[in-house]
Formats: structure tokens, C-alpha cells, sequence
């Protein structure tokens, strides 16, 4: 079950008594797009894993990095993502864009009620290249975001948000997961803010 908020217009002719009234209506498409002062930021975040049920000794880390965290439909969100992998296992890792929609719903005695339905978009899922045992890799991936997908909401009776769904594959251990939200607005709103420009370094 997938939501949505959709508005129209109705006209309606009166006709005489005992005769149906002529009514026609026309979908009206409007974009509320979501605005903060931190779209063009750049966000950075980690992840670690040490503890491995079978025989895997050593860590693996992950740090992911994007330039900034609002974009728009048909737009490229590029990010870098870089694994130390410490373990004695080859690992890769692989990205997928994700969509998360939360209905809000009130009881009779008004109590709100958060009910959450996840869905990837399997289109968009990248995979990346491994990393040995032992070694470390940067790796850039570019994931596009579908043209007709709905914009990031936040309504009083629907939130639609998104992420990059980060995932180190490492054989015979639970995967190590990370992550990096981001906004889906209007291509106008990302062009009234100028770029924020970072020098892009990984340590």
C-alpha cells in the first residue's frame, strides 16, 4: 500500500429539481517542496564492524561522503564511499536509493499512530567493486534519481523521505549498514542556493 495527496478541481452546474447537476473536475498538480538552510551542506558519516560470528578476526569501516543533501528528479546523486577493510574476508559494498512513506493516523481518543511502509527502488541499487583482505578502496558511485519519482514531503498526514541504503557484503557475517539521508525537491529550489564547494578528502 503506497500513499499520496492529490488535489483537483470541481465545477458543478445546477441543473432544475429532479434533474442530476453537470459536474466536471480536472487534477491540479501542485509542489510544496521541502526547504532548510543545510540543502547544499555537505554530510559525512561512518560505520564500523569488529564482532563476527564465525572465524573473521580484524575490523571493516565504512565512510561515506556527499558533497551536498538536497536534489531534484532526473538529477545524479554522486557520493563516495570509502571501506578499511582490517577482516580476512573479501567484502563489497553497494547502495540503494530508498524511499520511506509514514502515515500519520489519529484514534477516536486522538492519539497519533506512525505507520511505516519502506520501499526500495530495486532499479537503483549500484554495486560497487570488492575489497581485499587486508586492503583499503574509494569508490564513486553515481545513483540517478528517477524522473517521476514524488518529491520529499512532510505533511500532517504524510511524510515521504529518502536515503542511500550503504551495505558492506561480508560473507558468512551479519552485513555492515550505514545510512545518508537526503532531500527530493524541485529543480528550482536547488538552483536559488549556490553550490557550497568542499574539497573532497577521505581520511
Amino acid at each position: 500500500m503506497y500513499g499520496s495527496i492529490k488535489y483537483w478541481i470541481e465545477a458543478e452546474i445546477q441543473r432544475p429539481l429532479f434533474t442530476m447537476n453537470n459536474k466536471i473536475k480536472t487534477k491540479l498538480n501542485v509542489d510544496v517542496p521541502l526547504v532548510c538552510n543545510d540543502l547544499m551542506l555537505p554530510l559525512k558519516l561512518s560505520a564500523q564492524k569488529s564482532d563476527f560470528l564465525f572465524d573473521n578476526n580484524g575490523s571493516i569501516r565504512m565512510d561515506a561522503k556527499i558533497d551536498r543533501r538536497a536534489y531534484y528528479p532526473g538529477e545524479f546523486v554522486v557520493f563516495h564511499c570509502n571501506v578499511i577493510n582490517q577482516s580476512s574476508t573479501r567484502v563489497i559494498p553497494r547502495v540503494t536509493l530508498r524511499q520511506t512513506q509514514t502515515y500519520l493516523m489519529r484514534k477516536k481518543n486522538k492519539t497519533k499512530i506512525r505507520q511505516n511502509t519502506h520501499y526500495e527502488i530495486k532499479c537503483q541499487r549500484m554495486e560497487g567493486l570488492p575489497t581485499e583482505a587486508g586492503s583499503s578502496s574509494t569508490q564513486t558511485f553515481q545513483v540517478p534519481i528517477p524522473i517521476g519519482i514524488a518529491i520529499s514531503v512532510n505533511s500532517p498526514i504524510l511524510e515521504v523521505s529518502y536515503d542511500l541504503h550503504l551495505t558492506v557484503d561480508i560473507p558468512s557475517a551479519i552485513d555492515l549498514h550505514l545510512d545518508l539521508p537526503i532531500m527530493i525537491t524541485t529543480k528550482n529550489v536547488v538552483n536559488q542556493y549556490k553550490p557550497y564547494n568542499s574539497e573532497y578528502k577521505m581520511t
